[in-house]
Parts: C-alpha cells; sequence; structure tokens
C-alpha cells in the first residue's frame, strides 16, 4: 500500500519507522515559501507539552474558503483541517505513543495504525497522506501542535486574495 501514491508522496508516514535512529525531523515540500529563518521553526519543539509530537499549520486561516470545512468527508483536524506541507516532527514521541482511533477501543501504534484507517477511509481520501495525518489528529487532537500559517506559506495563501494574515504582519 506504500505505492498509492507518487514515489516519495506519502514517506513522511513511514519516516518514524525508517529512521529509528533520527529522534526529530522537519518536512517540507517543495512549494513552500519560507518568511523567516528556517532553523527558527526548530525553536516550536521546545515548546510542546509532554502530549505533542507533531507541528502543522492550519490547511486555511478561514473555515468558509477552506477545502476541509467544505468539502471533507472524512474526519479533520479542528476546524479547517491541518496542511502537512511543513511538518515538524518529534519521531521518538511518535513511535512511543498508543494512538486513539476509531477502529479499536485501544489506542495504537502509529505502523499500526495508518493501514487499518487508509482502508476505512481509502474511498473519501483526495489529498493523500495529508488526509491521513487529519484523521489521525482528530481522534488525537492533544498530539498536535498548531504553527501558524507564515510557516506554512503556500500559493493559494495569496493567489485567491490575502489568507494568511500573519504573514502580512510580519
Amino acid at each position: 500500500w506504500r505505492k498509492l501514491f507518487k514515489p516519495c508522496a506519502a514517506q513522511r508516514l513511514f519516516l518514524p519507522m525508517i529512521l529509528k535512529d533520527v529522534d526529530s525531523l522537519l518536512y517540507v515540500d517543495t512549494d513552500v515559501l519560507f518568511l523567516r529563518p528556517i532553523d527558527d521553526i526548530w525553536g516550536f519543539l521546545r515548546t510542546f507539552n509532554a502530549t505533542q509530537l507533531a507541528a502543522m499549520a492550519p490547511e486555511h486561516e478561514i473555515p468558509k474558503i477552506g477545502w476541509y470545512s467544505r468539502f471533507a468527508r472524512h474526519p479533520y483536524y479542528g476546524t479547517t483541517g491541518v496542511n502537512s506541507g511543513v511538518m515538524l516532527m518529534n519521531l521518538t514521541r511518535i513511535r512511543n505513543t498508543q494512538f486513539k482511533n476509531n477502529l479499536i477501543p485501544t489506542g495504537l501504534k502509529w505502523e499500526e495504525m495508518l493501514y487499518p484507517l487508509y482502508q476505512k477511509y481509502k474511498n473519501y481520501i483526495t489529498w493523500g497522506d495529508q488526509d491521513l495525518l487529519n484523521i489521525i489528529f482528530y481522534f488525537n487532537p492533544e498530539c498536535l501542535f498548531l504553527f501558524p500559517c507564515q510557516w506554512n506559506y503556500r500559493p493559494d495563501h495569496c493567489m485567491y486574495g490575502s489568507n494568511c494574515k500573519g504573514a502580512e504582519e510580519e
């Protein structure tokens, strides 16, 4: 099932299992424009509480124009969903966490949960691994740190009007 998307498109889902000796990493899509020094993003790791193990930005700032709030037919994080184009991951915490889900009453390890969640929601998934991450963090919101949209500034933030106020303020 790792071949569901184009090569490497879903690799962020498997990094906790592949990079067993890596504690933390930053995954970045190629269409992201950084508006400040990328080194600054590592500071978010120090602000994680005891349950947070990843950080992502909202898919949109405004729910009424967000894709998830208008079209998603699967669970998603918060009111707008999250975009996985910039994902700060504490792999050690991911590997050691039992994740809540709607498949079984007890928690599942990351690698035990991915395929069953995919099987359950595959007919509703549009954005591949990003949709799976939204489903995971819908059931485990305490595990996600939400950072501001300016850390995942994308073309759609300015294509259809100004949709990341924090970027304008910086």
